[in-house]
């Protein structure tokens, strides 16, 4: 779903104004999925209007999904906001945290790493209060990714010793790999292939 990169995408004209009941979706969309997205956001203000807010969720969930799908991330992020405020204020941590992943996601496959970071790093914060071991693993080798993008490769392998050990004790030999990837390619990019064959 995130395979794209911003090299790879083609160029869009896009608008998405989420204000008002009658959001305006422009450009390579077809009408159809247009009048879809300006149907959630009516459905969603509507909700918002009753005091609904998982509802209100809900419908935006449905336009940040179809957006994704159509390649259309950054228009996606916007609602994906909208529902992290909404989760925010229902106090929904599993939703939160969904959240702060599928924006840390999107903004990882944006090459935007100084907006993924926080996100995922927040995600990361509320994994360890709520999630198993696989998914804190997952959510550090995450923000090692984005530190990457940074180019803080050092802080990018220090935030794998943890996730490399979690691993190691689970038998996790997938997210072992995926760690060791990560670790192998900072010190590549340092220019330290010695300790890259380690890996």
């Amino acid at each position: 779903m995130f395979g794209l990169t911003n090299k790879s995408r083609p160029v869009v004209v896009m608008i998405c104004l989420l204000l008002g009941s009658d959001a305006i979706v422009t450009g390579q969309l077809s009408s159809d999925i247009q009048k879809e997205i300006r149907q959630n956001d009516r459905m969603a203000e509507k909700s918002l209007n009753e005091w609904n807010l998982s509802e209100a969720a809900k419908y935006y969930n449905k336009s940040a999904f179809v957006l994704m799908n159509h390649q259309q991330n950054e228009e996606a992020a916007g609602y994906y906001l909208k529902i992290l405020d909404i989760n925010k204020q229902l106090g929904n941590q599993k939703g939160i945290l969904i959240t702060y992943n599928n924006l840390g996601m999107i903004y990882l496959d944006l090459e935007q790493y100084d907006k993924a970071l926080p996100h995922l790093e927040n995600g990361l914060e509320i994994s360890r209060k709520i999630e198993s071991r696989v998914s804190i693993i997952s959510a550090i080798s995450n923000v090692a990714v984005a530190l990457q993008g940074l180019g803080k490769f050092q802080e990018s392998n220090q935030k794998l010793e943890s996730a490399i050990q979690m691993a190691k004790d689970i038998n996790n030999l997938k997210l072992l790999r995926r760690c060791y990837g990560i670790v192998y390619e900072n010190y590549d990019k340092l220019g330290q292939s010695d300790k890259s064959y380690h890996y």
